[in-house]
């Protein structure tokens, strides 16, 4: 499995498909070394990108900073879902074979 870490594209230079860019390159990289699945965990800015690129959601989880407000205590206690911060999501060898590669 091939996991994807940390891509951000500045906000000046958002709009012109250099995080679909940076998030290709290692993933095609991966492929040509026989990896067949690829992992990442996205922000909410970053979904609609991974999903254009052929990402399907494996599932949301929420990240605490700081410790966990009685609120938040309260809502879990009760059964609540947690907020989802961010999302995992995976793509298949048949998703990544399908992506064009750039160039």
């Amino acid at each position: 499995m091939a996991g994807i870490y940390t891509v951000q594209t500045v906000v000046e230079a958002r709009g012109r498909r250099i995080g679909r860019a940076m998030t290709l390159a290692p993933l095609f990289a991966a492929r040509a070394l026989g990896y067949r699945i690829g992992t990442l965990q996205s922000s909410e800015a970053g979904y609609p990108v991974y999903r254009r690129i052929g990402f399907q959601e494996a599932f949301r989880f929420a990240i605490h900073v700081g410790g966990i407000s009685r609120e938040t205590m309260a809502q879990a206690a009760a059964g609540a879902p947690a907020t989802p911060a961010t999302a995992t999501a995976t793509a298949t060898a048949n998703e990544l074979a399908s992506t064009r590669q750039p160039g």
